[in-house]
């Protein structure tokens, strides 16, 4: 191993890297000075690289507003539980999950706008059951139908139980 000077490009050492400036470009300049000879001796002497993953997710407690809804964010997501429930809210970079009393009781794709309601239709069954003439104004069918999730076939399913029952019966 030699005890001389690394050369570094422009004939500068790291040292005499003006660091106020230009950053990205220093740090690229500076990779290319670092001698692979010094990193073997330093080596021994760093701290290893974690094991085991890094768990990217936000938790919350947050209770069931009446709409049936939990906040996460500034975002609302329908859970199928009732008003004033106390939940757990896991936020992570591609879903919300979630939980009530140790179970996994709904899970939505993250929403990163702001203000938004994120709605499960399914959730809201037990309410159009009581009330079966709101399902043709609810947001979450909307939401569905905006998503594609709502299918043609629906509708013609629904249009014939409405004609043979009447939109008062407690069909949708």
């Amino acid at each position: 191993m030699s005890s001389q000077p690394t050369k570094c490009p422009e004939g500068r050492r790291p040292a005499s890297i003006n660091w106020g400036h230009g950053i990205s470009g220093e740090v690229a300049e500076i990779r290319r000075c670092i001698r692979p000879d010094r990193l073997a001796l330093e080596q021994p002497h760093l701290i290893p690289l974690q094991s085991e993953d890094f768990e990217l997710a936000e938790e919350y407690f947050r209770k069931v507003n009446k709409q049936g809804c939990v906040q996460a964010g500034t975002n609302f997501y329908s859970t199928p539980l009732r008003a004033g429930l106390e939940t757990r809210v896991r936020v992570a970079p591609s879903t919300v999950e979630i939980h009530h009393q140790g179970r996994l009781v709904a899970e939505h794709p993250r929403c990163y706008g702001q203000r938004k309601q994120i709605l499960d239709l399914e959730h809201y069954l037990d309410a159009l059951e009581r009330k079966p003439g709101a399902m043709a104004g609810s947001k979450p069918l909307r939401q569905w139908r905006d998503d594609g999730r709502w299918r043609a076939a629906y509708d013609q399913f629904w249009s014939g139980l409405q004609s043979r029952h009447g939109e008062s019966e407690g069909f949708f």
